[in-house]
């Protein structure tokens, strides 16, 4: 029964999200930009999914949880500010949004429970 075996909880998801993205946010925002489409392609990658261990695929899933969550505060943050702002959220979001939905879709096909969740989370 591998659904009790995933070693962190969901209440410190969140937690660990915000703390592996912030360890890279202080990067200027075009390479930070660089960095999260770099990321979501290594992550949308069959081969990265079938060859990379579990713990190394969870920390790119933390970082990828902490660009949305940051993308999601921004979008708030931004709801009454100026269009240039509401483009450059939009071109954010469409320069990694192809790569996560393929990434998601190799991860609820797993059959390996703690991937098909990552895919759900990310989801």
């Amino acid at each position: 029964d591998g659904d009790n075996d995933e070693s962190s909880s969901s209440s410190s998801d969140e937690d660990d999200d915000d703390d592996s993205y912030k360890q890279h946010s202080s990067l200027p925002p075009p390479l930070m930009e660089q960095l999260q489409i770099v990321t979501t392609q290594t992550w949308s990658q069959r081969l990265f999914l079938n060859r990379t261990n579990y713990i190394n695929q969870r920390i790119v899933t933390e970082f990828i949880l902490g660009c949305l969550h940051q993308l999601s505060n921004l979008n708030k943050n931004n709801s009454s500010s100026s269009s240039k702002s509401v483009f450059e959220l939009l071109e954010s979001t469409t320069s990694i949004l192809p790569n996560l939905l393929k990434g998601v879709t190799l991860r609820l096909e797993s059959s390996i429970v703690f991937i098909r969740r990552d895919g759900m989370k990310v989801a």
